[in-house]
């Protein structure tokens, strides 16, 4: 089976970045708990779509994200049609 995806790995931060208020609705939406989210906020990835570092969260509603597994995210960019 080929892999149709790119790991990233999950970096942790100090401060976190700012998150579109768009973004945490979405996330809300898919009924995640308020504590992961919090925790989440300080967590940054190196994105290749966009081409420069980035919360985890704003990542998660993407439309490449696959999943979050293991401290790395997997990434559909490049594989994934959209």
């Amino acid at each position: 089976m080929s892999q149709n995806y790119r790991e990233i790995r999950i970096q942790s931060l100090e401060k976190p970045l700012d998150v579109d208020k768009e973004v945490l609705a979405q996330l809300r939406e898919l009924k995640l708990s308020r504590k992961f989210i919090e925790s989440m906020k300080r967590d940054a990835v190196d994105c290749p779509w966009v081409g420069s570092t980035i919360s985890a969260l704003k990542c998660m509603g993407c439309p490449y994200f696959v999943r979050r597994f293991k401290g790395t995210i997997h990434c559909g960019y490049g594989f994934k049609k959209v």
